[in-house]
């Protein structure tokens, strides 16, 4: 699939500077600010988008959501690339210690003891490529 896309940006701005998306030759996606529902009953959901930076900063904590993405990366059926990526940069298994405890050892080694920095950089090494790329769901299947 052909995939043309314009600039966007993960924080607010006016609705005239919505972007458009085109996919493939037929279909365009409008990517504009506050389309995504202020609450959610799906905590998931709500993880995976701020993981993905896709909700607002001041919704979540860094720390928090760092350690819900570490979760799911380690139940992730291809999940060795992201878990030795992790244990590359940050010098402990994953698997060997808790997300929650993952997210300290980052903050008492690299951050003086910062949860809320640890967060901010192990969501950004998601976020820019560092842990690899792949995906935090598979794509529905029909059945």
């Amino acid at each position: 699939m052909h995939c043309v896309c314009v600039c966007s940006s993960p924080t607010l701005q006016p609705l005239w500077l919505c972007r458009w998306v085109r996919l493939g030759g037929e279909l365009d996606l409008l990517d504009a600010p506050g389309i995504i529902p202020a609450q959610f009953n799906d905590q998931i959901a709500a993880q995976r988008l701020a993981i993905c930076n896709d909700i607002g900063e001041a919704s979540y904590v860094d720390s928090l959501i760092a350690a819900a993405m570490i979760i799911q990366i380690k139940h992730l059926p291809r999940n060795k690339r992201p878990l030795a990526k992790l244990q590359q940069r940050y010098k402990l298994d994953p698997l060997s210690v808790s997300a929650e405890e993952f997210v300290l050892h980052v903050a008492g080694e690299v951050f003086g003891g910062d949860r809320e920095q640890a967060g901010v950089r192990l969501l950004g090494d998601y976020r820019n490529g560092a842990l690899g790329n792949f995906a935090l769901e598979l794509p529905w299947t029909k059945g």
